[in-house]
Parts: C-alpha cells; structure tokens; sequence
C-alpha cells in the first residue's frame, strides 16, 4: 500500500532516477555522485517507517541526518563536525512537535558545502551513537542480523561463543581490528557519556545479545578477530640502527598521503621495522616510502623495503604477550608463523599478521587453545507434538549456556513428523516451529 506519504516518496524515486540516468550518460561516477545515491537507501527506509508509524497512530517525523550531522568533505568514509553537529541536532529536536518520535536517517551527513557525505560501513550505529551523546541518553540498543559480538566470527569458527558482557575498550578493539557489526567510532562517544550499548538480534528475540558497558569483566574476555584486505611493508637493514627519526619519515610521508597504519612493529635494534595498511593502499605506500627512503637504499643503510599482500590481521583481545605460550606453540606446531607481531600498549590485545591463506587456519587454531574445542552433540528428534516440542524449547534455550558453562555444542540438526523432515546442518534456531513450516520437506 502506498504510504500517505506516497507522493513525496515518488519525487525522491524520480530524482534517484534522475541522478541515475545522469551517470548513465556520462559514463562514470564520482564519489560525491555515489555518496548521493546510496544515501537514499536510509531515506526512502526512514521515510516508509515513519508513514508506517503514523498509520498505526503513532505520531513519528521523518528527520534526515543531513540537517544537523556536518561533517567534512570525504564523501564515503566522512569526519564528523561534533560541534558544530551537537548545535545542529538541538536546533532540530527542539523543533519536533512534543510526543513525536523522530525517525532518523543513519549512514549520512552533509558537508559544509550542503553535499550528502556517508559515514562508511555501520555508519548508521555511529549516528546512533552520537545522537545518544547529544541527548545524554540511558542506553543504545541496536538492532541487527546476527546475536551480537562473538569469540570468533561464526562463520569461519563453528566454535565461536557469544559474548553477552564486554567492556568498552575491549569492544572497542575487536571493531578497530575485524568484527564489522560496528562502526569503528560507535564506541567512543557512548564510552564519553558512560553510554551502554546493547546490541540485539532482530530475527531472534531469544538471544540475551551482548551488553557493551563498564561492566564488562576484563579478566575474562577471550575474543578472536580477524581483519582481511590487508598489506604488509617490511623496511629492514643494519643502517636503521641508531639512526634518529626513521619512525617520523615514515608516518610523515603516509599521513601526507592519507594512508592509515593499523599495525607497526619494531624491533629492539631497530634493524627492522614493519607496519600494515590496507591492501588498496599499498602499491601507492610502497611507491612512496622507496622515494622517501632512496637515499638510503643508494647508500646501503637499507637493504630493501618488501611488500608482502595481501595479509589478515588476527587480533586477540583479552589477552596479554605473557600468557600467549599456549596457543603461539600451538600455531608452531601447526606450522602457522605469524609474519609481525604486535602487544598493545594497554596489553589487553595482541596483533599477529599472517599471509591471508593461512590466517582462517591461525584463527581457528588460536581460539581452539583459549575456549578448547567444544564437544559437538547432533540430536535427532523424532515427532514435534507437545512434549516434544516442550523439550525442543528448553534444550534450544539452554544451548547457549551448555556451550559456555560446559563446552558442550548442542544442536538439533533433524527434525521429523509422520510426513515432513526439517534438515540443518548448523542446528535449528527460535523460532524452529516457523523453520519447520517453511523449509520442511517430505
């Protein structure tokens, strides 16, 4: 049904349309161009559950983030203006109707100029996390497809566990270094105004979700990530040592050319220092550090400047280089060398590089020495009538305790009646009477 709405979303089509038809014909597109177009993903959406709102009697206001989030000229991956943005939203808020609720479009800014910009990848929890700073707010709750944070990525390690408590600056490291449900700054204006984050999975209500906050216990967060698309630049020679400001040529020349380091490592003679930066940059960076560096490479001071792509970084949060003698001999044993190595200066998270065909197999090994490998049980149920299907809400609700509490993974991978068979691999979820339903098959 169209919205009452309808005829505002039909101009917003057509203008889409428009500027479509536009690149069409000119053959390209700029960044400016892609930011404009992919922002009306989050307004044509703001604009439909806001009408949706008020067809149901709630009173709603659609508020496009692009009147009051000011932010710079970078049009895919744009710096927020909090300032100036904090002014803007109260001028704004103040402005809605009392008892309205104020549908917000996640993702997008403006520049100074009046140009739509985007903030990135989750760009639209990173909104939500500002606009809970400006208004104080108690709590975030961000709804999303998956239960929340985990041990590993569940789709590389089957082993991997919910987290339901984190800490700020622990979340905050597994989002720097590969759990891509946040955006990298969502954390630091909630962690500014002690803000707790809950983050919820839409499709299962059941699951506890993990609560990001102060109250997450640090001495007992194990978690595993994993950060692909990366490249590795080694500078190595004996003219390193000694030698003054090395460190300050190489961030110089790469901040100049707006290439960001994840991961630097250096050793203690300082024969040999490396750093990381994405795979897309690293051509251009290697380009760069052999210009700044040739008079050195002229005169024997340094040997050479490698570059080794692509590479993943396996960052372990929760853990110190001190207690890390079990899993690193279990990556020796499985022949898995990390190329750098990296302790952070709280040392709650270490950083280790390996060559991207190796780093699956290196995530798995290491989670498999901090959680174990959990005791894999597949059940088969046969019927699915009220006392069976009592057992199967009750075995499906305790699944997740058994994993953490005795390392036992539960999963009902059959379901059976007289006529159907529901078949997963990876074990039914909640609402499995819904699966059953859907995706049995006689």
């Amino acid at each position: 049904r169209v919205p009452d709405s309808g005829a505002v979303l039909t101009r917003e089509l057509q203008q889409l349309e428009t500027k479509l038809q536009q690149i069409k014909v000119n053959r390209r597109s700029t960044e400016r161009d892609q930011a404009e177009v992919l922002s009306y993903g989050e307004l044509l959406s703001a604009r439909l559950f806001s009408s949706a709102l008020n067809d149901r009697g709630i009173a709603a206001s659609l508020l496009d983030a692009r009147s009051f989030l000011t932010t710079d000229a970078s049009y895919d991956q744009a710096k927020v203006d909090l300032g100036l943005s904090k002014k803007y939203w109260t001028a704004c808020y103040k402005d809605l109707p009392k008892g309205t609720i104020p549908v917000v479009t996640g993702f997008i800014g403006a520049s100074p100029e009046g140009h739509t910009t985007t903030l990135g990848r989750n760009g639209s929890n990173y909104t939500a996390a500002l606009i809970a700073n400006f208004l104080n707010a108690e709590e975030v709750l961000n709804y999303t497809h998956v239960d929340g944070l985990f041990s590993a990525p569940p789709d590389q390690v089957d082993e991997a566990r919910l987290i339901r408590q984190l800490s700020f600056e622990e979340a905050n490291e597994l989002v720097q270094f590969g759990a891509h449900i946040l955006h990298a700054k969502t954390i630091i204006p909630l962690l500014e105004k002690n803000i707790p984050l809950h983050i919820l999975n839409t499709f299962n209500p059941r699951s506890p979700g993990t609560r990001i906050s102060t109250e997450g216990k640090k001495e007992e967060i194990k978690a595993v990530s994993l950060l692909n698309d990366n490249a590795l630049l080694m500078l190595e020679g004996r003219g390193l040592l000694d030698k003054v400001g090395v460190d300050a040529r190489i961030f110089s020349v790469l901040a100049d050319h707006r290439i960001s380091v994840s991961v630097i490592s250096q050793g203690a003679s300082e024969r040999g220092i490396g750093l990381v930066v994405q795979y897309d940059d690293a051509e251009r960076a290697h380009r760069l550090l052999e210009k700044e560096f040739q008079t050195d490479l002229g005169s024997d001071d340094l040997n050479q400047i490698q570059r080794i792509e692509p590479v993943s970084i396996l960052s372990v949060v929760g853990e110190d280089a001190g207690s890390f003698y079990r899993p690193y001999r279990a990556l020796v044993r499985n022949q898995l060398t990390p190329l750098l190595f990296n302790n952070s200066p709280s040392d709650r998270q270490l950083g280790l590089v390996f060559k991207e065909e190796e780093a699956v197999k290196a995530l798995r090994v290491v989670h498999g020495e901090l959680y174990g490998t959990a005791k894999r049980i597949n059940l088969l149920c046969f019927g699915k009538g009220r006392v069976v299907a009592t057992l199967l809400d009750q075995l499906l609700e305790e699944a997740e305790a058994l994993k953490e509490k005795k390392n036992i993974d539960l999963r009902v991978i059959v379901i059976l009646n007289s006529s159907h068979a529901l078949l997963k691999k990876e074990g039914v979820g909640s609402p499995w009477r819904n699966q059953f339903d859907q995706k049995a098959r006689r």
